[in-house]
């Protein structure tokens, strides 16, 4: 049996687990800015209306992408935690699906490198 590289494994996989918050910070940071919710409702002004405003803002301002809401926001979504409180645009199951492949995968990867990293545990 070959020697497993430990050391290789958890240096990637931290690099993996702090590119995936960065971006997922972003993503969080870029939907509050826009505004974006699962909430899609179709408003129908109908025929009779007036003052309909269905326009969208074109500019958008600066959000604090190191607050504590976006940071709290970003790792409910990577781990699936609390997801459900989540409102970024995509369904809660989606939320579930995404942190089962892209961190939990990841996480127990990571994990099983630590324990062949220590020696006397194996």
């Amino acid at each position: 049996m070959g020697e497993f590289q430990a050391g290789k494994w958890i240096t990637i996989l931290l690099l993996y687990f702090f590119g995936l918050f960065v971006v997922i910070n972003y993503v969080i940071a870029a939907s509050i800015d826009y505004g974006i919710t699962t909430d899609a409702r179709f408003a129908d002004p109908g025929f009779g209306s007036e003052d309909v405003n269905l326009s969208t803002p074109d500019t958008a301002t600066l959000t604090d992408t190191a607050s504590m809401t976006s940071v709290k926001t970003s790792l409910a979504v990577i781990t699936g935690i609390s997801a459900s409180d989540v409102s970024i645009g995509l369904p809660a199951a989606f939320i579930y699906i995404f942190s089962f492949l892209f961190f939990w995968i990841e996480f127990f990867m990571l994990l099983w490198s630590i324990y062949m990293a220590i020696p006397f545990f194996h």
